[in-house]
This record gives C-alpha cells, structure tokens and sequence, in this order.
C-alpha cells in the first residue's frame, strides 16, 4: 500500500474535499461543513489579470486562506470572489484568513472560527 503524499495536506472536517479529486489547493482549505452537508469542495484559481482569488464552494461553511502562497500583485487592489460574490481583500498583517458563510449565504472574514 502506497504511502499518503506529504504535501497534500489533511482537511479537518470528515469528508472534506479541497479540489477535484481531493487534490488540494497549497492556499485554501474547508474548516468546516454546512449544517446537514456530509461533504463539501473548494476549488480555487488566481485570474491574474483581474488581480482576483476565485473560490467555488459546495457544502462549505468555514475557509481557511494562507495568504503567503497566494501570488497575486498585494500593490493593486486583491478582489476575493467566493461562490460568484465578490470583494476586496485586505492583505492585512495576518497572513492567515478565517472566512465563514452566513445563513444567507454572504461569505464574510472572521476573527476567529466559531464553534456550534
């Protein structure tokens, strides 16, 4: 039996999968699941002429962004479009990123992950 690959990292929530295939993203991960959601996916892109982070979810409730390994231009403005609704992203002096997603389903920065 073959050996996990080190650098593919392991999502927190069960059944979590970051990408197609569970091939994850070395920038985002899923924190955790909608309520009633077994699973959830991120995929993710850079559109590096819009100088935009593009994030498409599915039973995600919670992400977490490392801003280090994102190659976008920190100069100009950084949009963050998640599930099609976009802003701007402050890079801030963290370089981690906790996101979570309202009920109505507006994606929003937090603090701190919350708990149920």
């Amino acid at each position: 039996m073959a050996s996990p690959r080190a650098d593919i990292p392991t999502s927190p929530a069960p059944k979590a999968l970051e990408g197609f295939g569970g091939v994850a993203s070395p920038w985002v991960r899923i924190e955790s699941l909608r309520e009633g959601a077994e699973v959830g996916w991120a995929t993710s892109s850079i559109d590096s002429n819009a100088n935009a982070i593009v994030i498409e979810t599915e039973g995600a409730r919670g992400l977490v962004l490392d801003l280090s390994n994102i190659h976008v231009d920190w100069n100009r403005r950084v949009i963050l479009r998640i599930d099609g609704q976009g802003s701007q992203l402050l890079h801030g002096k963290s370089q981690v990123k906790h996101l979570e997603v309202s009920p109505a389903g507006r994606w929003r920065v937090v603090h701190a992950p919350t708990s149920d």
